[in-house]
């Protein structure tokens, strides 16, 4: 008797088609290599990442289980599949952030919503749906703990494709920030959690690529492992980035281990010019001018930055969009990603906006990405 098939799916997201992250800035669906790694003994495991390539409607009936993840903005595309495979009697478990914040829409969609990470549910679930028992809906009770987690099957890569950020890597999850557009903290938690540096560094040092991305939502959120994880680096001679926030510029050991380590770019939320909004937005209030000497001193350790950036936020007018452009000329910043607020489900921002009523996309869930206004702004046009 065959082994059973289990086909893990992550979707395109938005409006694009499939077969596009060789050239944008894209890398693997880590949480399926995680899930792949926890699947015991016994499944035969496939891969499909829309971003590298579409599922073959044609082949469609090669699994007798598919688990889907699903972002926001991927959320239509992954009822489009759960649909077909389901129409089909393959049986369908959705999870990831979207289905934990709107379990109830997606339920219509899957067999089982995961709420939650997977991770202590997903040996149970796969048990139960072998035995015929597949609940409607598994809920994680605690968080997981990331010393207990297997290194990702990154072999479940092997022919899917290109990747601009092929060799991916999670050493933490979870931020003590709690800003009010942020989905972070609804399915990673406030609580900031490590996984072993020995695990991280079996990963980091099984990749034959020179540069490693760290998909963690803020590197130094807790520094004393971030400096351990930093100088567990330099050995290995590799050059990496990963998202950070400005506390990196004001701690010169972290920013110095950062740079010997072979830190090459760091993505910070700077989120606004009027540094005055960030209190109101969940975010620790900063001086104007902290940004450019933030920006300055990873300069000087050979450190790239990308600044991301939300215009239309209610403390702006349309003098933002100059006071922006004015300060990446002043601050030499090597990168920029120029975003629009966008309330996610279950933010603090959603709850407000509708309260507001300003909505103006409620859950057309391509459209939260890539520039459309959902949002009508307080002292502008749309």
């Amino acid at each position: 008797m065959s082994n059973p098939r289990i086909k893990l799916v992550s979707p395109v997201a938005g409006d694009f088609q499939p077969g596009l992250a060789e050239h944008g800035f894209a890398g693997p669906p880590y949480s399926l290599l995680v899930l792949g790694a926890l699947t015991p003994a016994g499944y035969d495991l496939q891969l499909i990442d829309e971003s590298v390539r579409a599922v073959d409607h044609n082949r469609i009936d090669d699994a007798d289980l598919v688990a889907i993840t699903v972002m926001t903005p991927a959320a239509k595309r992954s009822y489009e599949i759960a649909d077909i495979y389901r129409a089909r009697g393959i049986p369908v478990i959705m999870g990831g952030i979207h289905p934990t914040c709107l379990p109830e829409e997606v339920a219509p969609h899957a067999d089982s919503v995961v709420v939650g990470e997977a991770e202590d549910l997903w040996a149970g679930i796969l048990d139960d749906w072998h035995n015929g028992r597949l609940a409607k809906q598994y809920k994680a009770d605690e968080l997981p703990d990331l010393s207990r987690q297997p290194i990702p099957r990154h072999d479940l890569l092997k022919g899917a494709g290109k990747y601009s950020l092929p060799h991916a890597v999670m050493a933490t999850r979870g931020c003590p920030n709690n800003c009010e557009f942020c989905t972070v903290t609804q399915f990673y938690g406030r609580k900031y959690r490590t996984r072993r540096l020995e695990d991280v560094m079996e990963e980091v040092g099984s990749f034959k690529g020179k540069f490693i991305y760290f998909y963690d939502d803020n590197i130094v959120g807790k520094p004393k492992y971030a400096l351990e994880l930093f100088k567990a680096m330099i050995p290995l001679r590799k050059w990496w980035g990963s998202h950070s926030t400005i506390r990196i510029a004001r701690e010169d050991e972290l920013v110095e281990s950062a740079a010997r380590s072979g830190c090459k770019l760091l993505i910070i939320g700077f989120e606004t010019v009027n540094t005055e909004s960030l209190p109101a937005l969940g975010k620790p209030p900063v001086k104007p001018d902290e940004y450019i000497r933030a920006i300055d001193k990873m300069h000087k350790w050979g450190i790239g930055v990308q600044g991301d950036f939300i215009l239309g936020l209610d403390t702006d007018d349309s003098s933002v969009f100059e006071k922006t452009v004015e300060f990446i000329k002043k601050s030499g910043i090597d990168l920029i990603y120029l975003n629009l607020p966008y309330p996610y489900p279950r933010t603090r921002m959603r709850d407000r906006i509708e309260k507001d009523g300003r909505l103006l996309i409620k859950d057309d869930w391509p459209k939260y990405m890539m520039g459309n206004v959902c949002v009508r702004p307080k002292n502008m046009t749309p």
